[in-house]
C-alpha cells in the first residue's frame, strides 16, 4: 500500500464535496428549516475536506514512511466511507423536492443528517490524527538532521503525548459504538495501530520539550474570554456552527521572502533625540488634504526609539502606539484625548506578544477590533469593545505575515496571511450576529497558492478577487481567484462557497527594462495595474532611496495585453530632469487606488564633483501621492529629516485607504516651553466632498 492510493482517494472526496456544498446551498433556500443542521454539516464537509488536503499534500512527499501498510489501508478505507457518506446525502438531498420538502425533512432527513454529521465527525478526527502524526514525524527527521531548526520542533513530545492522549478519548468513543459495525471495527483496529505508530516517534527523543500547540485551527472559530486561557466558551459559538477543536491545520502557504505589500507602516528607525528647533514641522501645502484637527499630546506619548506610532484607523480617530519592552501598547483617541491599553491579556500572552510587537496591526475601521500575533503561526484577534479574544493556530506553518489588511466594516475586517512555502488563506474576522458580542473567524487557503513563488499578492475589493505574479521582470503572469461576493459582506454568512482554482494569463508588456523592479499590483475592474521602479545601476548616495523613477502598466485581466503605461519622474514634480534624486519603494494604499513615495533631492548634475558636496546639502525629502492609474499627483508635502539625512524628524502615520493622514512632530509648548508631540490630523479633501454631496442628495431626498 503506497501513498498514492491514498491520494487518489482525497482527491475522490474533495470533488464530491465540492459538489455537496452546492447541493445543501439549494437546498437551504428551498427548506429554511434545515439551515442550522446543514450549515453544521456542510463545516463538517469542510473541516473534513481540508483535513484531506493536507493528507494529500503530506502523502504526494512521501511523508507517510513512517506508518505502517495497515494504517495506509484503513486510511484509505475511512476515506472512502466519507465518500460514500457525501454522495448519499448529495443524492438524497437532489431527490427530495416539492411542497412536502419541510415535512420530509422534519421526519426522516433532519435524522439522517444528524447521524451522517457524527460518523463524518468521528471520520475527520481519525484521520486528523494521521496528519499530525505524520506532520510531527517528519519534524522529528528534520530534527535529527538539521541542528539550523531544532528550536522549532522541540514541540514534539508534547505533541505526540496529546496526539496519544486523544486517539484514545477517540478510541473509547468508537469501541462504546455497536460492535458488529464493519466501519466500527476497522476504526478501531486503525487507532491501535496509529497509537504504536505514534509512540515510535515520540521514543528516540530525549530533548525536554514544550507544552503541544493548540487543536483549535477550524475554518471558523470562535471568540473567547482574553482571562480564562484558550478554551472555548460555549456562550459564545453562533447558532449552528461546531465548536471544532480536533480539525488539523490548513494546508497554508507563503511565497517568497520578497518585500510584501503591508497595509501598515514600516517600523522607522527613529532618533533618540529631535533637534529643538523644528517648531513648524507639520506644516502641509493646501492642496489635497485639509486640516481636521491639530493639538499637543500627552506627555505620556512620546517619540524615541522604542515608542512610536506604528498604525492610524481608517477613521482617523485611533492612532496606535507601540511601548518599549513588555509594556502594553496603547491606543490614542484622537477625538477625545484618551489613552487606553490597546489589548488587555494575562502575563504569558503578554511575554508571547512583545517578541512579534512590531506585527500588531488595525483590522476594522474604528481600531475596535486588533490582530496580534504570540509565535510564529499563531494569530489572534482582540475585541476592544467586548474584551473577547479569538485564536487560530496555523502550526502547519513554519512562519506567517500579514500581506494585506482590508478594514470592511467596524464589526468586520479581511486578512490575506501569507505561511512560508504553503500559500496563502484569506481570512475574515467578523462581530457575531447575536448582539456582537462574539467574534467568528472563517478562512479558506487559496488553491494552488503553495505551487509557486508568487513575488506580489493583493486583494482587491473592487474586483473582489486575490491576484498575484508569477515569473521575472521580462516575462510576468497574473494569477487570480475569483472570491465569492459573501466575503465581503457587512453580515453574519453561515456557509462560505468555495475559492475555485486560479487562472493564470501571460502579461504581454511591450517595453521591457531589464534595470527595473516590481514594487506591487492592484486588480480593479478587470484589470491589473503592475507597479515598477526604475533602478539606477550607479551607487546611490543613500540604501532607503534606490528608485529613480515609477511606471504603471495596465493590463487586460482576462487576455494579458497591455491596455496602457505611464512613467513618474521627477521632472514631474519639480520641473526638471534632476538624475540625481531617488525615491522610496511605493506603498500601495488598501483599496489599490492610491500610491505614496517619498523623494530624495540632491544638488544638480556636476555639483557632486566639488569638494564641498555632502550629504548636509541635500535639498529635502517629500512625500508624494499619486493615483495608481495614471501616475497623477494627487498631493506631496515635505517631510522634516535630521541633518545628514539618514532618519525622519516628522513622522507620517496613513489610515490605510491613504485618505487621512496623521502627522506628528516634535514643538515647544508655549506654557511650559517644553517640548511635547504635536499632532494635525488630516484629510483627503475628494472625500470631504464626495461626503457633503451625498448628505446634500440625502437632505433633498
Amino acid at each position: 500500500m503506497d501513498g498514492l492510493s491514498i491520494a487518489t482517494a482525497c482527491f475522490a472526496f474533495i470533488e464530491i464535496a465540492d459538489k455537496t456544498f452546492t447541493v445543501i446551498s439549494d437546498f437551504v433556500r428551498d427548506c429554511k428549516d434545515a439551515r442550522n443542521d446543514l450549515a453544521a454539516l456542510n463545516q463538517e464537509l469542510l473541516s473534513l475536506k481540508r483535513t484531506l488536503n493536507l493528507l494529500k499534500d503530506l502523502v504526494t512527499d512521501g511523508n507517510e514512511s513512517d506508518l505502517t501498510n495497515n494504517t495506509k489501508r484503513d486510511i484509505r478505507d475511512i476515506i472512502q466511507n466519507s465518500l460514500g457518506i457525501a454522495s448519499t446525502l448529495e443524492n438524497e438531498l437532489r431527490g427530495q423536492q416539492g411542497r412536502l420538502l419541510a415535512v420530509h425533512w422534519a421526519t426522516r432527513g433532519k435524522r439522517k443528517v444528524a447521524t451522517y454529521q457524527v460518523i463524518l465527525e468521528t471520520n475527520r478526527r481519525a484521520l486528523s490524527l494521521a496528519v499530525e502524526t505524520i506532520t510531527l514525524a517528519t519534524a522529528k527527521n528534520i530534527k535529527q538532521d538539521t541542528t539550523e531548526i531544532l528550536d522549532d520542533t522541540t514541540h514534539i513530545r508534547g505533541g505526540i503525548t496529546s496526539i496519544i492522549s486523544r486517539i484514545q478519548t477517540l478510541e473509547a468513543i468508537v469501541t462504546s459504538q455497536e460492535t458488529g459495525d464493519p466501519h466500527t471495527f476497522m476504526l478501531t483496529r486503525y487507532l491501535n495501530e496509529l497509537s504504536s505508530v505514534a509512540g515510535s516517534v515520540c521514543d528516540p527523543l530525549s530533548r525536554s520539550t514544550s507544552p503541544a500547540p493548540s487543536e483549535n485551527s477550524s475554518a471558523s472559530a470562535v471568540s473567547h474570554d482574553s482571562d480564562v486561557g484558550e478554551g472555548l466558551q460555549p456562550g459564545n459559538t453562533p447558532s449552528g456552527l461546531p465548536t471544532d477543536k480536533d480539525v488539523p491545520p490548513v494546508s497554508e502557504s507563503e511565497a517568497s521572502d520578497e518585500s510584501s505589500t503591508d497595509l501598515a507602516n514600516d517600523p522607522i528607525v527613529l532618533p533618540n533625540s529631535f533637534p529643538a528647533s523644528v517648531t513648524e514641522a507639520c506644516s502641509l501645502e493646501n492642496l489635497a488634504f485639509q486640516l481636521r484637527q491639530s493639538h499637543f499630546l500627552s506627555k505620556h506619548l512620546q517619540i524615541e526609539q522604542e515608542t512610536y506610532p506604528t498604525g492610524l484607523s481608517s477613521d482617523g480617530n485611533k492612532l496606535l502606539w507601540l511601548q518599549p519592552g513588555k509594556k502594553h501598547d496603547v491606543v490614542y483617541d484622537t477625538e477625545s484625548k484618551r489613552i487606553n491599553n490597546v489589548i488587555s491579556m494575562g502575563t504569558v500572552d503578554r511575554f508571547r506578544q512583545s517578541i512579534h510587537k512590531t506585527e500588531m496591526r488595525v483590522l476594522n475601521t474604528d481600531a475596535s477590533l486588533i490582530l496580534f500575533k504570540t509565535s510564529k503561526s499563531c494569530w489572534k484577534v482582540y475585541d476592544r469593545v467586548t474584551g473577547k479574544t479569538i485564536k487560530q493556530d496555523f502550526f502547519n506553518s513554519l512562519a506567517t505575515w500579514t500581506q494585506q489588511i482590508v478594514p470592511v466594516s467596524k464589526d468586520c475586517g479581511l486578512l490575506l496571511l501569507g505561511h512560508y512555502r504553503k500559500g496563502y488563506t484569506l481570512n475574515r474576522i467578523r462581530r457575531s450576529s447575536r448582539g456582537g458580542k462574539g467574534l467568528v473567524w472563517n478562512y479558506k487557503v487559496l488553491p494552488s497558492s503553495g505551487d509557486s513563488i508568487f513575488h506580489h499578492v493583493t486583494l482587491s475589493v473592487d474586483s473582489q478577487n486575490v491576484t498575484g505574479l508569477l515569473g521575472d521582470a521580462q516575462q510576468l503572469a497574473a494569477c487570480t481567484w475569483d472570491i465569492p461576493s459573501e466575503w465581503f459582506a457587512d453580515e453574519h454568512i453561515v456557509v462560505f462557497p468555495y475559492i475555485g482554482s486560479p487562472v493564470t494569463v501571460d502579461l504581454h508588456q511591450e517595453d521591457l527594462k531589464n534595470h527595473e523592479r516590481t514594487l506591487g499590483l492592484t486588480s480593479t475592474r478587470g484589470r491589473v495595474v503592475v507597479i515598477k521602479g526604475g533602478v539606477d545601476r550607479r551607487t546611490s548616495y543613500h540604501a532607503g532611496f534606490r528608485n529613480t523613477y515609477l511606471s504603471a502598466t495596465t493590463f487586460n485581466i482576462d487576455s494579458g495585453a497591455e491596455i496602457s503605461s505611464y512613467s513618474f519622474s521627477v521632472s514631474r514634480i519639480h520641473g526638471d530632469d534632476n538624475k540625481d534624486s531617488f525615491f522610496k519603494d511605493a506603498k500601495i494604499s488598501a483599496d489599490g487606488k492610491l500610491l505614496r513615495t517619498r523623494i530624495a533631492r540632491t544638488p544638480g548634475i556636476g555639483k557632486r564633483s566639488t569638494p564641498e558636496f555632502k550629504r548636509q546639502v541635500w535639498i529635502g525629502v517629500e512625500t508624494v501621492i499619486l493615483r495608481v492609474e495614471g501616475l497623477e499627483v494627487v498631493h506631496r508635502f515635505k517631510e522634516v529629516w535630521n541633518a545628514n539625512f539618514t532618519e525622519p524628524v516628522t513622522l507620517s502615520i496613513f489610515a490605510p485607504n491613504f485618505d487621512v493622514l496623521a502627522r506628528l512632530a516634535w514643538k515647544r509648548r508655549g506654557e511650559d516651553k517644553k517640548q511635547r508631540v504635536w499632532l494635525e490630523v488630516y484629510d483627503l479633501k475628494e472625500n470631504l466632498e464626495e461626503d457633503e454631496a451625498v448628505s446634500k442628495v440625502e437632505s433633498v431626498a
